[in-house]
């Protein structure tokens, strides 16, 4: 707080299993002069990372897996990123075609990356409808042999929130919601 001589850094540490949590040191400081000065040089730092993100387009399923994807995301994985500043618009998806049909017409240079919290089926259809927008966006082709495909320009995440979490688990080696929201 502004009116107080500490502050806390907060990080996170790879624990057993592949799984990361969160972790923090607290500094003390001579003045709060002073812990305004690191606070300001820290943040200056942090909003200086490139690849770090800013702003985040998150869709839920509440329907996939055993229906826990809004408790794992409200719970687990949302606080972590407004603790990082992150801005979230959050849309909590009625059907299957839902986040597809906000995915195709959406401006996606609003945001740093789409992420999807459900299981494999909910993070299939946003990449399918992100692929296919981006291949008609660069006059791709997908039907010609061999045709080289472009690449999104945004980068798509998944919070394990489904009943197997196999792409995750694939890609990553863990299936943990709060390790896939620090990476």
């Amino acid at each position: 707080s502004p009116d107080s001589n500490k502050f806390s850094v907060f990080s996170f540490q790879r624990k057993s299993n592949r799984r990361w949590r969160l972790h923090w040191t607290t500094f003390e400081c001579e003045s709060t002069q002073k812990c305004a000065e690191w606070i300001e040089n820290i943040q200056r730092l942090l909003n200086g990372m490139k690849h770090r993100p800013r702003h985040l387009r998150v869709f839920i399923n509440p329907f996939g897996g055993k229906r826990r994807a809004s408790q794992i995301y409200e719970k687990d994985v949302k606080p972590l990123w407004e603790l990082a500043g992150i801005l979230l618009d959050e849309t909590v998806t009625q059907s299957s075609e839902h986040a597809p049909s906000i995915v195709k017409d959406m401006d996606l240079r609003e945001y740093d990356g789409l992420i999807c919290v459900g299981g494999d089926g909910l993070f299939s259809q946003v990449m399918n409808s992100l692929l296919t927008r981006t291949q008609l966006e660069a006059g791709v082709n997908p039907s010609r042999p061999r045709f080289i495909p472009a690449r999104p320009r945004i980068k798509l995440g998944i919070i394990p929130a489904g009943s197997t979490n196999a792409i995750c688990y694939s890609t990553t080696g863990t299936d943990d919601p709060v390790t896939s929201a620090l990476r």
